[in-house]
Formats: structure tokens, sequence, C-alpha cells
């Protein structure tokens, strides 16, 4: 069924890839950004991107929320942003998300979609986690997330919204447009290093990942425009793909060869050596319960090659 949906940092790296996706769907779809921008290059014809700050009005902006059936919440302080100025980052990510979440109470929004993070489960993630794990947020960025989740969940609970927050492990895959500053992710990272350098070095190699192209990112949320939430309102988006850094720059280096026809050096600093078994796994059987299917090595390797030729085509 056709949603009309409201995605907050839609210029940015899942956002993007996001309003594409549910465009691409037929749904109506209204993005924002923070700044005063023309659409990147590549944003869809017929989905709107408007300028909308929560953080500058209680009410400024609230008409966009008219008609508005489902809320995707990604607007928040990355991991960098968060680590250095911790104060800022809780105004940004725990009172934007406040104030937005009222905002769409007033608007009579039916449903509000918050996208938190796997890291509200501590540091170093390590052992079995399911949606049942107590969370102890370590840094900045997972703790600014679970304040957060807990205005969300108080909302859901008091029957004021049907509301759910989503927390993500590591997704992977190309973004939309170029100008997303979101680089300095791991598999981004590596593969602009591949194209720019034609090698790729590794500072922890043996590192344990849950990686989730970023495709299935975009179809599990789009379940979640008229699927059931859980009565906890708790769900986990993985890709059931728990991976050493290794072994992602090994799956790099063939699509490298296949999609720009050339080898790429991988250099590792570190030890490649890792546990046997991933240091930590992540549950995702709610998300499969109402129908969110995992595409694994296949998803990856596609989202691969759409990272190296969207960095071919960028020049970078």
């Amino acid at each position: 069924m056709r949603k009309k949906v409201f995605v907050t940092g839609a210029t940015g790296y899942v956002g993007g890839r996001l309003v594409r996706h549910l465009s691409d769907k037929g749904h109506e779809v209204i993005g924002t950004t923070r700044k005063d921008r023309t659409p990147p290059r590549g944003w869809p014809s017929h989905a709107q991107l408007v300028r909308f700050d929560s953080l500058s009005s209680e009410t400024e902006g609230g008409e966009l929320l008219e008609g508005v059936d489902v809320v995707v919440h990604l607007a928040a302080a990355n991991e960098l942003r968060s680590s250095q100025d911790p104060e800022a980052a809780m105004l940004e990510t725990c009172g934007g998300t406040r104030r937005l979440l009222e905002a769409a109470i007033s608007r009579s929004v039916s449903r509000f979609l918050f996208m938190s993070t796997v890291h509200v489960y501590g540091s170093p993630l390590k052992g079995h986690y399911d949606e049942t794990t107590p969370t102890r947020a370590a840094h900045p960025y997972s703790v600014t997330h679970k304040a957060a989740e807990d205005y969300v969940l108080a909302a859901r609970d008091a029957g004021k919204i049907d509301a759910v927050c989503i927390r993500l492990s590591n997704a992977i895959g190309a973004p939309a447009w170029m100008d997303v500053d979101r680089w300095t992710l791991v598999g981004n990272d590596l593969a602009r290093q591949a194209v720019s350098t034609g090698k790729m070095l590794l500072r922890t190699p043996g590192q344990w990942r849950d990686f989730v192209p970023m495709q299935d990112v975009c179809r599990g949320i789009e379940l979640l425009l008229g699927k059931k939430y859980p009565a906890d309102g708790l769900l986990n988006l993985g890709g059931d793909f728990p991976a050493r850094i290794v072994e992602i720059a090994e799956m790099m280096k063939e699509a490298a060869r296949t999609s720009l026809g050339r080898d790429v050096t991988i250099v590792s600093q570190g030890t490649t050596e890792g546990d046997t078994a991933p240091q930590y796994t992540l549950s995702t059987s709610r998300m499969q319960q109402i129908g969110y299917a995992p595409s694994g090595r296949a998803g990856l390797e596609a989202e691969l090659r759409k990272m190296f030729a969207l960095l071919a085509e960028g020049g970078d």
C-alpha cells in the first residue's frame, strides 16, 4: 500500500538510498535536509526535498507533517561529531528526536521509525544479542541514541503513537551520491582507498563486524511502514553475515577486479588472526518473522560492485 513517508537525513548515507528505494516502490516521499540546498545529482524526480530542522523551534516545519503516514527518523550526529562534541550531539540526536516525535504526535502521524544503533548494547560487542539483551551504551554516539530511544519508547508505551526503534548493525554499500560525509565507514573507506591508491590499508584486519547490505536496510525499513511492531518497540536490523575486516577486504578485492578490471593490494597493519567464531552475533529473528530476508554474501557482493561503480564514475 502506498504511503506518504517523511524521511529525515534524506541526503545522508542511509537516507539517500532509502529515498531512492521508497520512491522506486511507489511511495510518496518527503526528504529533509537541515541546509538550503538543491537536490543532489541522482535525487528521484518525484520525491520532495525540503529544509527542516527539528531544533529550530518547537513548531517550525510542523506543517510538513500534515497527511504524513510514517516518519522515518535518520538524522543524528554521527560517531565522529558525537565524540568531538558530546553535548551538541545530545542536543542534535536526542533533543531533535524528541521534538520531531512531539510534532508527529501533534499532527496525528500514524507511525514513527527511529534508526538507532546496535552499539547501544555496549562496547566492545561480544556474545549474542537479541532485543531482550540489556543495553550498556559506552560511547557518546550510542549514549545519545539510547536516550533518544527512551523518548520514542515512552511515547509508544503511553499510546501516543505507534513507534519502533531499529538497532542497525554495520550497513555497507554504495551511497546514493558522492557528497555523503560517511566515507570514514570501514567499507566505504576501503573502497575509496582501492580506487585512489590501488591498495587497502587494514588497521584492524581481524576485527569482526555484522555487515548488512544497504539494500537489505532499505527493504527492512520498507517492511516496517505497514507491518505490526513488537510489543516492546525494539527490532534489530542486521545482515546475519558476521565477518572479519580482512574477509570483507578480500571480497572487495574481487569486486574491484570484476568492476574496474584492476588488481588491488591488501596491506594489513595488524594481525589477520581472529577467533574461529564471530566475536558477536546479532539476532534478526524478529525482523525475519515479519518477512525480512537477509541477502547474505550475494547481496554484499552486489553492494560492493555498486560502490566501485560509483567511485569510478565520480572520479575519486
